[in-house]
C-alpha cells in the first residue's frame, strides 16, 4: 500500500477545491469513448480541477493474452488515439506498449501539474506479472518532467492512502485542513446488482480510516454516504462525521456499435454512464469552529 500526501494551496477561499476521479479509462481499447475523455479533461482544466486515476488507465489487451485478445483491439497502432489521424507508417514501433505510453503522455501532458496520482488496476497488473515493465511508472516519469518538486505525480499502486493538505493563502484564515482518501482499484467479477458493489466496498472500507473511499474495477458510477458520531471538545459534544463511498465509473462503453460484441455484452453486464466523479472540498477556516474543518461531497459528471 502507498501512503502519499499532496499540499494544495487554497487560493480561492470562496470556491471549493475539486478533484475529478477517472476510473477505468481503458485508454487504447476500441470501446473507450475518447471523445468523452478528451472533453472531460478540457472541462476539468477549465475549472482548475485536480485529477486522480484509480487504475486501469490502460487496457493492455495484447496478442499474448489468448483469452481476450482480438486484432481489432490494436486499431490504435494504425490510428493515433490522441489526434485521430492515421500514423505515418515509418513511425510505427515493434514496442507497442512504449507507443501506448507515449500516446497517453501526449494526451495528459497539458494537465500534468494537476494530476495528484495514477494507480494501476487488474489490466496493468496482468501485464506486469508476465515479467514486463510497469507502464504506469513509465508514464508518470515522463509526466513529472512537467511538474514542480512540490507537485509530483504519485504512483498509487493498487491501493493507497492519500492525504490532501489544504493550506489557506492567508494565515489569519486559520491553519491547514486535511482530508484523507483511501483508494483501492477493486477485485472480483463484475457485480450483477448495483447494491452488491456498494455492500462489498463498504465492508472493505470499514477497516480503513478515511473520509472518502474510492473504488474502481466494477465500472459502476455510484455514490453512497454514511455518518458516524464522535465526541469532541470541552464541554463534550457530539459531531457527525460523514464518509463517502465513490465507485468511480468508466470511459469504456458497455456495448459495441457493430456486429462484434464487446466484452461487457458477452458477459451480460448492465450499461453504465460514461464519465467521472468530481469530489469537491470546501475548507472552513474559522478558528472559532475547529471541530468543523471541512465540507465535502461528490457528484457524477458525464453522459448516458
Amino acid at each position: 500500500m502507498i501512503c502519499h500526501e499532496r499540499i494544495i494551496k487554497h487560493t480561492r477561499p470562496s470556491e471549493p477545491i475539486e478533484v475529478a476521479i477517472y476510473g477505468d479509462v481503458h485508454f487504447e481499447s476500441e470501446g473507450c469513448d475518447l471523445q468523452a475523455l478528451k472533453s472531460s479533461l478540457k472541462e476539468d482544466a477549465h475549472h482548475k480541477r485536480y485529477l486522480l486515476f484509480p487504475g486501469d488507465l490502460f487496457d493492455l489487451i495484447l496478442p499474448n493474452d489468448l483469452k481476450r485478445f482480438r486484432p481489432a483491439a490494436l486499431k490504435w497502432i494504425i490510428t493515433d488515439p490522441v489526434t485521430g489521424r492515421h500514423r505515418d507508417t515509418n513511425s510505427r514501433k515493434d514496442a507497442i506498449v512504449d507507443m501506448l505510453v507515449d500516446d497517453a503522455y501526449r494526451l495528459l501532458k497539458p494537465y500534468a501539474s494537476r494530476i495528484i496520482g495514477i494507480g494501476f488496476g487488474n489490466h496493468e497488473m496482468s501485464y506486469i506479472k508476465r515479467g514486463y515493465s510497469d507502464p504506469i511508472d513509465g508514464l508518470i516519469k515522463q509526466l513529472n518532467k512537467h511538474t514542480t518538486s512540490d507537485a509530483r505525480i504519485a504512483h498509487l499502486g493498487y491501493s493507497a492512502f492519500l492525504r490532501l493538505n489544504i493550506q489557506p493563502v492567508r494565515k489569519q484564515r486559520g491553519g491547514t485542513r486535511t482530508l484523507t482518501l483511501y483508494y483501492h482499484h477493486g477485485w472480483g467479477g463484475g457485480a450483477r446488482t448495483r447494491g452488491a458493489s456498494i455492500t462489498k466496498y463498504w465492508r472493505h472500507l470499514a477497516d480503513y480510516d478515511a473520509e472518502v473511499g474510492i473504488y474502481a474495477h466494477d465500472h459502476k458510477s455510484q455514490l453512497d454516504s454514511s455518518v458516524k458520531f464522535e465526541m469532541i471538545g470541552r464541554p463534550p459534544r457530539t459531531k457527525a462525521k460523514k464518509r463517502l463511498l465513490v465507485l468511480s465509473g468508466t470511459f469504456l462503453r458497455t456495448i459495441s456499435d457493430g456486429i462484434d460484441p464487446s466484452y461487457g455484452e458477452q458477459k451480460g453486464y448492465a450499461p453504465e454512464n460514461i464519465g467521472r466523479h468530481v469530489l469537491w472540498v470546501k475548507p472552513i477556516f474559522n478558528p472559532a469552529a475547529p471541530g468543523y474543518p471541512l465540507k465535502y461531497d461528490c457528484s457524477f459528471e458525464g453522459r448516458e
